[in-house]
């Protein structure tokens, strides 16, 4: 959060140092300009001003160069940055699906598959079956920009989709560790049935 209000603020003080440096050179070229030697005055003091003319000129060109390139940067950073956030959102919805499916199968399929089999398992070609159904039909909900954005993003789209079943799986398996002020609470009611 805090490189994202840095950057616009860095690139507004760049602008404006350039914007000051330009009007200072462009007014000491004007004087300069102005104050010419009048005629019969010596070569050399007109070569000088020429060449201060002359550098000045250079100098403004630099200044205004560098502002283009740091406004370049400054872009291109910012437009990283949305880039991640569209990868990072593009992951969320590939879990939401992922999530959503394994519930669509474990209702219907998976129930089935149980229920048809002796010792109330899955065999490893259901599992096998399950999770064929399970890409297609976590693929099928996403929009294809955004399979595309991840694909661009050098993410394993099948992979990501079986790691987010699987810990899916996991929490439905496994109910997370209880927090500590869970465990505190808990403490606390033994503790108050102990003393009475």
């Amino acid at each position: 959060m805090r490189k994202k209000r840095i950057i616009p603020i860095l690139l507004v003080v760049v602008l404006a140092l350039g914007l000051i440096f330009i009007l200072a050179s462009n007014s000491l070229a004007d004087s300069v300009s102005v104050n010419a030697p009048a005629a019969g005055a010596g070569t050399a003091d007109v070569v000088v001003q020429e060449l201060t003319a002359d550098a000045l000129k250079i100098v403004t060109a630099v200044v205004l160069l560098a502002i283009g390139v740091a406004g370049t940067w400054a872009t291109a950073k910012i437009a990283q940055g949305k880039h991640l956030d569209n990868i990072a959102t593009a992951t969320g919805l590939l879990t939401a699906a992922a999530q959503e499916t394994v519930g669509e199968l474990n209702q219907t399929l998976a129930e089935r598959y149980k229920a048809d089999s002796l010792d109330g398992k899955l065999s490893d070609f259901q599992i096998g079956q399950l999770g064929k159904e399970l890409l297609t039909l976590t693929k099928r909900k996403l929009a294809a920009p955004v399979v595309d954005l991840l694909e661009a993003a050098k993410t394993d789209v099948n992979a990501a989709i079986k790691g987010a079943a699987e810990s899916y799986i996991g929490e439905l398996h496994d109910p997370p560790a209880p927090l500590l002020e869970d465990i505190l609470a808990e403490y606390r009611l033994q503790e108050g049935r102990s003393d009475g």
